[in-house]
């Protein structure tokens, strides 16, 4: 934000209002530099207006309060200036609300109730006490760090992702790229699952659907009614094992060609079940999953020739 001038005649800054000032990252006149965005991104002056409404104030009465012109007013409001840092604590006092929420600081990560009495009383703690504390908090912290990657490591696993769609229709052909690591949530249904593969087409509906995810464990055999992913004359696919062994496509307007498909067929795993959007891990503990698995993907790449 560039800082307006001052007059000869301006006030030097409060010491409440450079503590509030620093509280909200913005430089003070004791030239402490800014280190949040600069205020002049934020939409000053669409709040001032707000609360100035609120006030039952127009333009010329918070301007004859403030001791500034009318046109001073418009152009806060306007973006066009701020006040000056001396002016703010007298100008949340009277609007009715905090420089936080003049400048757009405030959140809901503000502290609550207890989280205050806990700062409150921390800080009337002796220095030597508040080391205490900081020491205590910080074993505690890693207490709780540890559980929490016991837990991931026991609620997630390492599947391998086949590049190579397979279809749900005529067949896909098989890419050459390696498998790569994909970090999934267990869920009793997909223990026994070794690697997923998309599904490309309609020909299995309405089990699945075009572009879901699948779970199959390796296996070069299936019994009657299990759906499996194999190779055929066409490229991968998915297919049902019917009464007399032979694959099929559940919806019968796509049937398979079996004469083009039990060329060079195969299977290569059964399907365990359809990945769940709750199997995806957030994104937020992409990092640490990857931190916790490092060594599994480690074996992972040097079992498939894949680079860090």
């Amino acid at each position: 934000m560039k800082k307006a001038s001052r007059t000869q005649n301006s006030r030097s800054i409060p010491q409440e209002a450079d503590a509030l000032l620093a509280e909200l990252h913005l430089p003070s006149e004791s030239g402490t530099k800014p280190s949040a965005a600069p205020v002049g991104e934020i939409r000053f002056g669409s709040v001032l207006k707000e609360y100035r409404s609120r006030a039952r104030l127009s333009q010329q009465a918070l301007a004859d309060i403030m001791g500034v012109s009318r046109n001073t007013v418009i152009n806060w409001e306007n973006d066009k200036n701020k006040p000056e840092y001396d002016v703010l604590p007298k100008l949340c006092s009277v609007l009715g609300l905090t420089l936080g929420t003049l400048f757009g600081t405030d959140s809901a990560e503000r502290l609550s109730p207890p989280e205050q009495r806990l700062l409150g009383n921390f800080r009337q703690l002796s220095p030597i006490g508040k080391s205490v504390v900081a020491k205590m908090t910080a074993a505690m912290l890693d207490e709780e760090f540890r559980a929490k990657d016991m837990l991931m490591a026991a609620s997630f696993r390492v599947f391998a992702e086949y590049g190579s769609a397979a279809a749900a229709g005529s067949g896909c052909e098989f890419s050459d790229l390696a498998p790569a690591p994909l970090i999934l949530r267990l869920n009793g249904r997909n223990d026994c699952a070794d690697a997923v593969v998309h599904v490309s087409g309609d020909s299995m509906l309405p089990a699945y659907r075009d572009g879901d995810l699948l779970y199959f464990c390796y296996a070069d055999t299936a019994e009657y009614g299990a759906d499996v992913v194999c190779s055929t004359g066409r490229g991968a696919a998915v297919r049902r094992v019917g009464n007399d062994g032979s694959l099929y496509s559940i919806n019968s307007a796509l049937p398979c060609d079996m004469n083009t498909e039990a060329v060079n067929f195969r299977i290569i795993g059964v399907v365990t079940g359809i990945v769940a959007p709750k199997d995806i891990p957030e994104r937020a503990d992409d990092a640490l999953l990857r931190d916790i698995f490092h060594d599994e993907l480690a074996a992972f790449r040097e079992k498939y020739g894949l680079s860090d």
